[in-house]
């Protein structure tokens, strides 16, 4: 077949706007930075960065449920040192009593200072984080834990939350029994060193102390419970991390390699119209022949 100057013109026009469609694709990523300004940019890429957009979405949400649980078992284990404090000197003020006989007056000083303590462990009990009492168990939350009398107002039934894919952890610990016996003990406790007897002392103490031992253990668990949160919270970061790498690698454009590109898309659009402008050069010259 005879290749016209006909069809060579046409197709250095076609050429010319294939061109010219690749220029402008090349200035808007050089421009804007990113490989896919638009779904039908890469329909197939498109729908990957949306996917791991959703797998990045449920990241964040684990890692919003992992600083929360993180803050409520904190505040928790806190509560729970200061207590043990507290009853540490109560116990201590008991024994330095144990041995005066009933109606010493210091006998009632240290009694009213070991109240003055069970009052501080109570509202250790109804430590609040925003508007939740973290021993409160599972309610919704607004109602203390104890009442002024030291009665236990919650549930038994933590709150449990997801930190990771399948890692549920209970954030908050029910007030009953640990802090209602540790309540419990330290008011016997301020009774016998009251009015009771030396033995009686004694044995206030060893029960004192065997809540304060129960509030240890309680203390190990949450501790353990912080450790799993803030593995599953590592773990986490580590998949976001992933995530916007891949995300990056089909969304992003690198800078220089956007350069190049441009650069030979310009060039291809340049030789294109120079190839039309020889083409009309000819058939003028044609023409005028």
């Amino acid at each position: 077949m005879r290749i016209t100057q006909s069809m060579m013109l046409q197709e250095s026009i076609r050429e010319i706007r294939l061109n010219s469609e690749l220029r402008n694709r090349a200035q808007l990523e050089a421009g804007t930075g990113l490989r896919i300004a638009n779904a039908s940019d890469d329909p197939a890429g498109a729908d990957r960065v949306m996917a791991i957009a959703s797998r990045l979405a449920d990241a964040d949400r684990y890692h919003r449920a992992s600083v929360n649980a993180q803050t409520l078992l904190n505040a928790q284990d806190s509560a729970i040192t200061s207590a043990r404090d507290l009853i540490a000197k109560a116990t201590d003020l008991a024994r330095s009593v144990a041995d005066a006989p009933a109606g010493d007056p210091l006998r009632a000083t240290v009694a009213s200072q070991i109240q003055q303590l069970e009052q501080q462990v109570l509202a250790l009990g109804n430590t609040q984080v925003g508007d939740r009492y973290v021993f409160a168990g599972s309610g919704p939350g607004g109602a203390p834990a104890f009442t002024p009398a030291g009665v236990y107002g919650g549930d038994l039934k933590p709150i449990t939350v997801e930190v990771g894919p399948g890692v549920q952890v209970d954030a908050t610990t029910a007030g009953q029994p640990v802090f209602s016996d540790a309540l419990t003990a330290l008011q016997a406790l301020g009774n016998q060193v009251q009015s009771g007897t030396g033995t009686g002392i004694n044995n206030a103490i060893q029960t004192t102390a065997a809540a304060a031992s129960q509030m240890l253990d309680t203390q190990t668990d949450i501790g353990a419970r912080l450790a799993r949160v803030s593995s599953a919270d590592s773990q986490g970061a580590t998949t976001i991390s992933q995530l916007k790498t891949e995300r990056d690698a089909l969304l992003m454009v690198d800078p220089a390699e956007a350069g190049v590109k441009l650069t030979a898309a310009q060039a291809a659009v340049e030789r294109a119209y120079a190839v039309v402008a020889k083409v009309l050069s000819t058939d003028l010259l044609s023409y005028l022949k």
